[in-house]
């Protein structure tokens, strides 16, 4: 039976009931501290007399309140059995669909395959040499600490530069494990991870063995490769602040999986009032940034150069192009 019109939880006073599942009862509600409509998420009696199932509940509550992304719905508290999250106003996925159930071999129809692939565009995925990725392996991944990465955006179903991406895995993985790396096997795992996020998606690729031998580091290692993907990212194009710091990486054209130096002179910048770091080599001349990747413009004037986030262009063997060393501050073109 739905509960009735001013029944409390917490904050939350409820109007009206919107729906229920087998999970729970999801009422319209008002936030009576903060002044606003909600969605409230309420167990039923029943369930949550079980200590297992209210444990469940709760456990939802994080893992929602752990995710920003324009296709989930904020989560702005919960209380004992009842989850207050954003309202928000429109039909219901069943009046979407036209208010009946699929039938068995029926395709889907245009609506409800776009909000099929627009809840999956907000869920992130890895996957291992093309399959989906258990705990095991990605906490393989974390405690080898050997490897290197790159990040990309898919735009329109495609990646500007991406047979440099490849090339830059390949050139790298035979520097660090005496392998090639098949780029024609890497677009397919690409591919593969893709499925169900449309043409819009952020992906990063991490190369690392499983085969690796720390006592025997000078045998070739044959490489697994994980990609992870997730919500797309926008690319930032406005001038930034940065501090140059006097920093070399080991092989710093190699975007290996070294980066506490990065976030460290990072974390500093930014306790100076800067926005990145910009580092310089031992002649005081531009190696890198910290964790984006950078493009040089010299002007026709020579008078300075300017930096945007964005793809690397660089050769794929060579440290990056550098440029006459500048103070902490805006870069100007």
């Amino acid at each position: 039976m739905p509960l009735a019109a001013g029944t409390r939880f917490g904050p939350y006073e409820i109007f009206a009931p919107i729906g229920a599942g087998g999970m729970g009862e999801v009422y319209r509600a008002r936030d009576t501290k903060l002044g606003r409509d909600v969605a409230l998420k309420v167990l039923p009696e029943a369930v949550a007399v079980d200590p297992e199932r209210m444990a469940r509940f709760e456990r939802e509550a994080q893992v929602l309140a752990s995710l920003n992304h324009p296709n989930i719905a904020t989560v702005y508290g919960f209380e004992a059995g009842a989850i207050g999250m954003e309202l928000v106003e429109g039909p219901t996925l069943a009046e979407r669909i036209g208010g009946r159930p699929m039938r068995a071999g029926e395709n889907p129809s245009g609506t409800a395959h776009s909000v099929t692939h627009t809840t999956v565009g907000a869920i992130d995925r890895s996957e291992l040499n093309g399959n989906a990725a258990t705990a095991d392996d990605l906490r393989a991944l974390a405690l080898t600490n050997y490897g290197h990465f790159t990040s990309m955006q898919v735009e329109d179903g495609g990646v500007r530069g991406l047979d440099l991406h490849l090339a830059r895995l390949d050139a790298s993985t035979r520097a660090l494990f005496g392998r090639p790396l098949d780029g024609d096997v890497v677009r397919g795992y690409l591919r593969n991870a893709l499925r169900g996020f449309g043409d819009a998606a952020s992906l990063r690729v991490n190369v690392f063995s499983r085969q690796l031998h720390r006592d025997r580091m000078a045998e070739p290692a044959e490489p697994d490769v994980v990609v992870s993907v997730g919500a797309p990212r926008r690319i930032e194009t406005t001038p930034v602040r940065l501090k140059s710091f006097r920093y070399e990486r080991v092989l710093p054209h190699v975007k290996h999986v070294g980066t506490f130096g990065l976030f460290h002179h990072r974390r500093l910048a930014q306790l100076d009032g800067f926005d990145d770091a910009l580092f310089v080599d031992a002649s005081g001349r531009v190696s890198e940034a910290s964790i984006w990747k950078e493009q040089v413009y010299l002007s026709a004037r020579n008078v300075g150069a300017r930096l945007t986030r964005g793809f690397a262009c660089a050769d794929t063997e060579s440290p990056p192009k550098t440029v006459p060393f500048m103070h902490s501050g805006f870069l100007h073109q």
